[in-house]
């Protein structure tokens, strides 16, 4: 069972550090894979680049070679009649002499596909071999053109337009059919220009896409477009192509690779490089260097690892020897489990030790307040030995019934250091639940005294009893018996009407915590009194303390005896049975709950679970309900029930501010109504939640404004 409780924490520590380990290996392989990707991806691309610069500058020399070819021969016919409307008008038979001219020029038709003279003004277009109508020559007599469907060429309507429009450019527009099945570019350059409309003569040149293509030397890879002037005419992508065909600009597609553009004299050549080609590129050189640096760190994780276990053994060892944690805690760190422990461990030897001073102390205080110190005794110099000083004038009792809403007081008493009473000693004993019997030593005069005395009382004098001031260690006893029985009309001893309540609250805290000295100190106060009390109240009294002590067994049915020697004398019988059953020692259990932070862990939880309760948390830590607010008031200075509310209503608070209902506050917190909640608020905080949610919105308006 302890094993499987402790594979939960066990190897955590190391399984982190072999993790840790294991991303040395893989960050630094990953790392180096990118960037031996980067240096790749660069590489490559300032190779690429500068390849396809080269070519791109030898195509762009080209076409510029041809293209100015096609300026030289604009500027030949301008100056040849011959190409004129006006030759036209005047020589009718003007087909022949335009023909001859055209077929001089067969020595530029290595690049163009065919050179062409269309004359707007009569709608021909003349050939070297023939002349045809306009609307024939650009293929617009033909309706219903699809691509390649027709070995006519084809003009659209839009660029059919451009020939009509005014200005000396040079009209690009892409055709159907420019050479056999290939599709091309018409380039119209005007001949005979007019300022003030369209001209009025082109001459029309074709370049077939297969001429471009072999001059471009497009890679399956690239993908290159041409433009003149800004405007795109040829794509090495066939579909790219078509779109510019129907008017479309460049698809998206194109520019969203890694594009290299380069011009020369208007004409413009971009480039997009596939990503998919680099990597078919990169990917097998850079998984290669990763497979080698992995295999390298590999081995040197093996070391590690191997050493990691070795440095680890001692650390195991270590864990083997320390409880384990239960099934329901989550696993944490090794060295933060050790140093828990650690500290768990000081911590209870520092509270155990402070228990068994605190409990040697009370039994001090027990026979101080039995009337059994003297000056000059022995137990008089063990109380002064234990700090205990009972060689003070003066001595009173404070028996305060509820130090929870006496609080200030309680504080002022117990730990407050700028506010404690000043020349004074105080003592304390818990009685149980919420009520403290303090005792106070002092030399001042009598009468400051009881002045500061009166200051002690408070608006409520039941929930703080103080007793009239007393000469003398041995006359203790007066003073406690006058908080425990306040009515000053009854003087001592007790009227047989009066309970022990104080005395028998003692021996059920006791009992809880097998405190014997306490047990004793009750019992001795009560044989005290035995013979004040009417036989009603003897059987009362024994009645309860024998639930108390035995609370498996039935409800006492016996002869009780006649007088208050033989009840006297069944107590002592009673103690006997109780020390033979509980023994000398202080039962580590009841008395030493488990250090602070994990009753605060614990708290923090489960205090919105509707089953936390002081109880259910006292049985998980092995101790009484009263037990339990006693060693957390002597630690925090706060009794538990306070702290568990206080922590409640500051998360309720967080709730409130974010909108959330108070029924559903109240449900969550693990109140038991609404009502319930809102009291409880209301008590800790002056106001009921609404009006805090109130003042909250008011607030943040107010900030919000500002």
């Amino acid at each position: 069972m302890h094993k499987e409780n402790r594979t939960t924490y066990c190897h955590t520590t190391r399984y982190k550090s072999n993790l840790f380990l294991s991303l040395l290996v893989l960050i630094p392989v990953v790392i180096v894979s990118f960037v031996n990707f980067l240096i790749l991806y660069n590489n490559n691309m300032r190779t690429t680049e500068n390849d396809l610069r080269m070519e791109s500058e030898r195509t762009l020399e080209t076409l510029n070679a041809h293209l100015n070819s096609m300026s030289k021969i604009v500027s030949l016919k301008r100056m040849d009649k011959t190409f004129s409307v006006e030759s036209q008008t005047q020589f009718v038979a003007t087909y022949y002499p335009i023909i001859q001219e055209l077929r001089k020029d067969a020595m530029w038709m290595s690049f163009f596909s065919s050179v062409s003279y269309y004359n707007c003004e009569s709608g021909i277009v003349y050939q070297m071999n023939r002349a045809q109508d306009a609307e024939e020559y650009f293929g617009t007599a033909v309706s219903n053109l699809a691509y390649y469907s027709s070995n006519s060429l084809a003009l659209q309507p839009w660029d059919e337009e451009k020939l009509q429009e005014p200005g000396n450019y040079i009209r690009t527009m892409r055709i159907l059919n420019a050479d056999e099945n290939n599709d091309g570019i018409l380039f119209a350059v005007p001949l005979e220009v007019r300022s003030d409309s369209a001209p009025l003569s082109y001459m029309l040149f074709i370049i077939s896409d297969k001429m471009l293509f072999n001059t471009v030397n497009a890679s399956e890879d690239t993908t290159c477009i041409l433009s003149y002037n800004g405007t795109p005419f040829y794509s090495s992508n066939e579909d790219i192509c078509k779109a510019l065909y129907e008017g479309k600009d460049v698809p998206e597609a194109f520019y969203s690779s890694d594009v290299l553009t380069f011009s020369n004299e208007g004409i413009e050549l971009s480039w997009s490089i596939s990503r998919g080609f680099l990597m078919q590129n990169l990917l097998p050189t850079i998984f290669l260097e990763a497979a080698v640096t992995f295999i390298v760190m590999a081995v040197g994780l093996m070391l590690m690892l191997y050493i990691s276990r070795k440095s680890y053994e001692p650390m195991e060892n270590i864990l083997k020897r320390l409880p384990p944690r239960s099934d329901g805690e989550h696993p944490i760190d090794e060295f933060k489990y050790i140093n828990y422990v650690l500290d768990d461990l000081s911590y209870s030897k520092h509270f155990f030790e402070e228990s068994v001073q605190e409990l040697r102390r009370e039994k001090y205080l027990f026979y101080i307040l039995d009337n059994q110190v003297e000056p000059g005794k022995a137990l008089y110099e063990q109380c002064l030995h234990e700090d205990i000083r009972v060689d003070r004038k003066y001595f009173a009792c404070i028996l305060m019934e509820d130090c929870e809403k006496n609080y200030e007081l309680f504080k002022r008493l117990n730990f407050d250091e700028e506010n404690r009473l000043k020349d004074l000693d105080v003592y304390s004993l818990y009685v149980m639940e919420n009520k403290y019997l303090f005792l106070l030593a002092s030399d001042l005069p009598k009468e400051e005294f009881e002045n500061v005395l009166m200051g002690l009382s408070g608006n409520n004098p039941d929930l703080a009893r103080v007793s009239d001031v007393i000469e003398g260690v041995q006359n203790i006893r007066q003073a406690y018996t006058s908080v425990c029985w306040p009515n000053e009309e009854h003087p001592m001893p007790k009227p047989s009407s009066q309970y022990p309540v104080v005395e028998i609250q003692l021996i059920q805290e006791a009992a809880e915590t097998d405190n014997i000295d306490k047990v004793e100190f009750a019992f001795r106060m009560i044989k005290n009194d035995m013979n004040a009390y009417n036989i009603q109240t003897r059987q009362s009294v024994l009645n309860k303390i024998h639930s108390i002590l035995y609370p498996d067994t039935e409800k006492l049915d016996l002869v009780l005896p006649e007088n208050a020697e033989n009840c006297s004398l069944l107590l002592d019988e009673w103690l006997v049975q109780f020390v033979d059953a509980k023994g000398k020692n202080i039962s580590v259990k009841k008395t030493l709950p488990r250090n602070l932070h994990s009753i605060m862990h614990f708290i923090e939880n489960h205090y919105a679970s509707p089953e936390f309760s002081i109880k259910y948390m006292a049985a998980v830590f092995g101790t009484s309900p009263s037990n339990l607010s006693h060693q957390f008031k002597k630690l925090t200075g706060n009794t538990l029930s306070r702290f568990i509310d206080e922590l409640r209503i500051s998360k309720a608070e967080e709730m409130l501010a974010s909108g959330e209902k108070i029924q559903s506050i109240a449900q969550k917190l693990g109140y038991s109504t609404t009502p319930v909640f809102t009291e409880t608020y209301k008590r800790l905080r002056g106001i009921t939640p609404s009006q805090y949610r109130s003042q909250f919105q008011q607030k943040e308006k107010e900030k919000e404004n500002s």
